[in-house]
């Protein structure tokens, strides 16, 4: 696999960008999102296998599931980096996919925001991740912007390009809660992608799981909405199987155990 798409995608944008079709933030140009190709439903539910009741209310997780699956509802990218790298390698494929497969609005993809990264690196996912979430829009794709940072260092850029008072954002709380070190840091994060974005929404993919400790330290102004991530659902899913399995097995000992008791 070549860099020709990538590189395409690039002098597209810049191209755009000095025909002002696309606006750019200064001083980095990453591109800028457009207001009136924002997403403003908030899904409830995390898909995690088996049928969707409300596909168009319920967040699908990408590479968990066949887009077919995905149809009417929400695509979200919280995956491994390397799975993200051919979205933007082949930017037209997955597109033309995404809207093969009907799929409602894409949350931005979420490259990863290290704190041990050279910041060049950051600046170069965030723009990754605008520069994608603009293009689906322009090909008619509703897009949720995506909240992410990695430590106070990168507030001058990360939430660079999100359209202020975007109705719904999205960001994930996965890995922080381990320690209260990692919980503060996450919340400042927050705290100061609020301060820069005011948005009305904000879903917090994985809060489901950390709720006891974000409850009561949100950032006042948005509403939240804590999804669960799919890994915990499929969890869920299984252990209900697990136990529905021993029940019947039970059920059939105890019909056995009725039946020779009786002769």
């Amino acid at each position: 696999m070549t860099h020709q798409e990538c590189d395409q995608l690039c002098r597209a944008l810049h191209a755009l960008q000095q025909k002002d079709q696309v606006h750019a933030m200064p001083p980095l140009d990453i591109p800028s999102l457009r207001a009136d190709r924002l997403a403003a439903v908030v899904p409830s539910a995390t898909y995690a296998g088996g049928s969707s009741a409300d596909p168009a209310h319920t967040l699908f997780v990408y590479r968990s599931c066949a887009l077919a699956r995905a149809r009417g509802g929400t695509l979200a990218f919280y995956v491994d980096d390397y799975r993200l790298d051919p979205l933007w390698r082949r930017p037209r494929h997955y597109t033309e996919l995404f809207l093969h497969h009907g799929i409602a609005a894409l949350i931005e993809p979420d490259f990863s925001l290290w704190t041990d990264d050279p910041l060049a690196v950051q600046v170069f996912n965030v723009y990754r991740t605008r520069a994608l979430g603009r293009y689906w829009q322009d090909a008619g794709l509703p897009v949720i912007p995506s909240l992410g940072w990695s430590d106070e260092r990168s507030f001058s850029f990360c939430f660079a390009g999100i359209p202020q008072e975007a109705p719904v954002v999205a960001c994930e709380c996965r890995t922080p809660g381990g320690n209260d070190e990692d919980r503060r840091a996450f919340l400042r994060g927050l705290a100061e992608g609020v301060r820069q974005v005011q948005p009305v929404h904000i879903l917090v993919y994985g809060g489901y799981e950390h709720r006891f400790w974000l409850h009561d330290h949100l950032p006042p102004g948005p509403a939240y909405t804590m999804l669960p991530s799919w890994t915990h659902e499929r969890h869920q899913i299984r252990r209900a199987e697990d136990r529905a399995q021993r029940e019947r097995y039970q059920f059939r000992l105890f019909e056995r155990g009725e039946t020779l008791c009786s002769i």
